[in-house]
């Protein structure tokens, strides 16, 4: 059923993806905990969970840089995993 979901999800936003092309979303967290020198922030296994989930889904992460230079050149796909 996933596979589904994933087919019905990708008509559904088809009219969507020309107001989108050009953004990103950039994910930031700015601290993880480190209990060894007492820093509070969060865990570094839920930033593998959540961007694990995010990969199964479907989302493509690339650095900053790439990011930039893919939108620079005028591109209609950007470079990625």
């Amino acid at each position: 059923m996933p596979g589904m979901k994933r087919a019905i999800l990708s008509v559904l936003t088809l009219p969507l993806r020309p107001l989108v092309r050009g953004h990103a979303t950039v994910f930031t967290l700015h601290r993880f905990r480190d209990d060894a020198r007492g820093i509070s922030g969060y865990p570094p296994d839920l930033l593998r969970e959540v961007l694990g989930r995010l990969r199964k889904d479907g989302h493509r992460f690339l650095s900053l840089d790439a990011l930039a230079d893919g939108l620079a050149s005028g591109s209609d796909s950007l470079p990625g995993p």
